[in-house]
């Protein structure tokens, strides 16, 4: 059986549009690249109210993004409340201070440290430091 092999080449057909017209403009080259080269910078405010101030600043240079910032401004008031409560129950507690004692011809000077329990009472003791001495002392509270 012999078969005939067919090829068939298309007919190309070109039609104008009039979309292209590269042929009958001039190129500007360095219009081109100034262009390209050129830092372009973009701002855009996102947020601008009474409780915020939100820009967006941009640069683009040879067609990528080079740089990016961001401007926040708060425009809320500010209250700040500061609670410090370091009491124990009861007073409870190691406490230390100074103890000065003055009398007609000299002053005598020590530390103290005092311990305060659950109870009425405080005990601590004491160096003088004038006269190197120990002192031991107990207390009572008489009125709450």
């Amino acid at each position: 059986i012999i078969q005939d092999t067919i090829i068939y080449k298309p007919h190309l057909v070109y039609r104008d549009t009039g979309s292209c017209r590269l042929l009958s403009q001039k190129i500007d080259t360095a219009a081109i690249l100034a262009a390209c080269l050129a830092v372009n910078c973009y701002r855009d405010t996102l947020k601008n109210d009474t409780s915020a101030l939100v820009i967006i600043e941009n640069e683009v240079s040879m067609n990528e993004l080079q740089r990016t910032r961001m401007e926040f401004l708060n425009r809320q008031s500010k209250f700040i409340i500061t609670n410090n409560c370091f009491s124990r129950q009861n007073g409870e507690g190691l406490m230390t201070g100074v103890i000065i004692s003055p009398s007609r011809d000299r002053i005598d000077y020590g530390v103290s440290l005092m311990y305060k329990g659950k109870s009425k009472y405080m005990s601590g003791i004491s160096y003088n430091i004038s006269h190197s001495y120990l002192s031991f002392s107990l207390l009572y509270l008489i009125k709450p």
